[in-house]
């Protein structure tokens, strides 16, 4: 059996030879500097779920030959995907709570925090977070974008039956998560970029009264279905879609490039 010293060597060999820093390294998997700095010193106690995260991160895997640890992995797996769909409606919560302390549109928000580095900083201090009241939240918010909120365009006359949308919002990008195949996060990132959020923004559509599978469908109907499309075509016997093709939806996703120049790349994947 590995001692925890030896993969905590390992660990810090790999990060070091990408020339990774301990504090990018743990904000990608969801844990703090200080606990990474455990691990790789060989200290302290840490789930075997924050050490498969690990692993999947630097593309790494030890032999597990044991029906034990077989059924760890297993176990590991489920609790992350738990985790992730927990920490995903906390952030949508966050998200369309604060839309409304300042009456403007859920899609400005989100591309705002998602800018600031604000959403990432709610998903790695989700722990801490999550059984904060509202009014700390938004406060927090508040402080982190500054002058930025008072920017923010597309101003509401109304924007009522927010639980209903945080619920319906949450379902939605996991129902797009499971069918095409790629993570919470980019789905939900998807899902706020996407014309879908501006309508139900509107309260005079009624779509706050509509399910999960309604909005999947509205979805599809929009331009995002067709780079959500391109990347569930990359998988090829259920597996995930190459880093590649997941680059490039998670770079439109975040603005970093339109949809015409994400749709030629991902295309041009497909043909080698």
């Amino acid at each position: 059996m590995i001692k925890k010293s030896e993969i905590g060597k390992i660990l810090k060999n790999k990060r070091l030879e990408q020339n990774l820093r301990m504090d990018d390294v743990a904000k990608e998997v969801l844990i703090t500097r200080s606990t990474l700095w455990s691990i790789e010193n060989g200290s302290g106690n840490y789930s075997i779920d924050i050490l498969f995260r690990l692993l999947d991160f630097y593309n790494m895997s030890f032999n597990i030959n044991s029906p034990k640890a077989k059924t760890n992995k297993r176990r590991a797996s489920r609790i992350s995907k738990t985790l992730d769909k927990k920490i995903n409606r906390f952030i949508i919560m966050c998200v369309e709570q604060y839309a409304l302390s300042i009456n403007k549109s859920s899609k400005s928000v989100f591309k705002a925090l998602n800018e600031k580095g604000i959403i990432k900083e709610l998903t790695v201090d989700y722990d801490d977070m999550h059984g904060m009241s509202t009014y700390s939240i938004n406060e927090y918010i508040d402080k982190r974008l500054g002058n930025e909120s008072k920017k923010l365009e597309d101003s509401l006359s109304s924007k009522k039956h927010v639980l209903a949308k945080t619920i319906l919002i949450a379902q939605t990008s996991e129902l797009i998560a499971k069918k095409y195949k790629y993570n919470i996060a980019d789905a939900t990132n998807g899902l706020y970029r996407s014309e879908v959020i501006e309508k139900l923004d509107d309260d005079e559509t009624g779509l706050y009264n509509e399910s999960a599978q309604y909005l999947l469908s509205l979805f599809e109907e929009s331009v995002e279905h067709e780079i959500a499309f391109s990347v569930s075509i990359a998988t090829t016997g259920g597996k995930p879609p190459s880093k590649k093709v997941l680059k490039l939806y998670r770079a439109y996703c975040r603005g970093e490039i339109d949809y015409k120049t994400a749709i030629a790349a991902i295309t041009r994947l497909h043909k080698k």
